[in-house]
């Protein structure tokens, strides 16, 4: 299906209006798109470096505050997540 509109592009020399509107529109999304998800890489990045523990899991969370409680620390009674 692809070749027989390529055939009737350099047939016709004529390149349907829907595709030249439609290519820079669709090439503009994808730029789009990356973008976001670059920023959102560099910004999950900038975040786990500056905060190491938001990105941990729970039971490393759990650990923390058991050995908080075993050194005699103020947060025994802090609510596990």
């Amino acid at each position: 299906m692809l070749t027989i509109f390529a055939l009737g592009v350099l047939i016709t020399g004529e390149v349907p209006t829907w595709v030249s509107i439609g290519f820079p529109t669709a090439v503009m999304w994808l730029f789009m798109i990356y973008d976001e998800v670059m920023f959102e890489l560099k910004e999950q990045k900038r975040c786990l470096h500056h905060f190491p523990l938001a990105q941990t899991s729970r039971k490393k969370n759990e650990n923390v505050y058991q050995s908080i409680s075993q050194l005699g620390g103020k947060n025994q009674n802090v609510k596990k997540h």
